[in-house]
């Protein structure tokens, strides 16, 4: 259900941040003079790439179902940004052993509250360029997966280059029953590939994986049980405690011990049949996760600003040449 502000009164925002940013620890290190994961540096002009993403998921979802996985070690960095949103709303995990854990926990959570409701998870590390088109996708997915309950939705980027760091998604034959033609059944991912296989799947027209997904909530159950039945037995142990003073307790002990889990690569690569992805168009998408893509949006910064200040009163170099 659509409100007159746009956002859906029915559907659940999940904000993944619970991330250590090692790969770009270096960088932000030196813009900020300490260890806080980028997703809490301003990476990106005056706001942090965590208060981009409340901004573009806030039009989407109602302010009181939008949810933050967060790690414990990083509340000094986090606290500041998300004092506007009620504690229930912070699920904080005493360590963090990747997305699988954190998806799974915020997932027991929202059917705690909601069993039937709908769910997009949202990296909190990404550049969208051009938000409109970007949240009028997220909403066709969460569309999508209202009426498509088994399946999970994802959201795949057209790519610009042969990447070999992203995720690729083979799409297969067009999903049936839809008004478009650009939801496909999924037929393979293929997790950061050699020079040789990226250029392959970026001829073929594959797309890079964003890890952007919608679904029911309990198809995401569904499938994380079937896959990796002990940690969601696990994870079932803390239920009787989510909402109450002793969820807290009961999670520190669920995560002693727990192994580092990668969503992409030990659930959605081993369920390919149960996917569908929808191309994202008309914006530019970007994970912030490594030092190099960050210099190249602060050179598209730079080559677009030198060419609005040409389209506004010509440039230097063009002067030059006339004269």
């Amino acid at each position: 259900m659509i409100t007159a502000l746009g956002e859906r009164s029915r559907a659940w925002g999940v904000i993944l941040a619970g991330g250590d940013g090692t790969r770009l620890l270096p960088l932000t290190r030196a813009m900020t003079g300490d260890n806080r994961p980028k997703q809490f540096c301003a990476v990106n002009g005056s706001q942090t790439l965590l208060e981009e993403t409340v901004g573009r998921v806030g039009t989407m979802i109602v302010s009181g179902r939008i949810l933050f996985v967060l790690s414990r070690a990083h509340e000094p960095f986090f606290d500041r940004h998300l004092r506007r949103f009620p504690s229930r709303q912070l699920l904080i995990q005493p360590l963090n052993k990747g997305t699988t854990p954190a998806i799974l926990y915020s997932l027991l959570r929202i059917q705690a509250q909601d069993p039937e409701g709908e769910v997009a998870f949202f990296p909190s590390d990404h550049y969208v360029s051009n938000p409109g088109p970007f949240q009028s996708q997220v909403r066709l997915a969460l569309d999508f997966a209202s009426v498509h309950r088994d399946l999970i939705i994802l959201l795949g980027i057209k790519p610009s280059a042969a990447e070999m760091s992203y995720g690729w998604i083979e799409p297969g034959d067009s999903v049936a029953n839809t008004v478009t033609d650009s939801l496909s059944r999924v037929n393979r991912f293929w997790e950061k590939p050699s020079r040789t296989r990226a250029n392959r799947l970026y001829r073929q027209g594959c797309l890079w994986n964003s890890f952007i997904m919608t679904g029911k909530v309990g198809a995401f159950l569904h499938m994380i049980r079937d896959t990796v039945p002990d940690l969601h037995e696990r994870f079932e142990s803390i239920r009787p405690w989510l909402l109450t003073p002793l969820e807290n307790e009961a999670l520190a002990d669920v995560y002693a011990g727990l192994a580092v889990s990668s969503f992409s690569n030990e659930i959605l690569a081993t369920n390919v049949s149960r996917l569908a992805v929808l191309q994202g168009s008309e914006f530019d998408w970007m994970d912030l996760g490594e030092p190099a893509r960050v210099f190249e949006l602060y050179r598209r910064a730079e080559i677009q600003a030198l060419e609005e200040s040409c389209r506004s009163g010509g440039c230097a170099l063009e002067s030059g040449a006339r004269g």
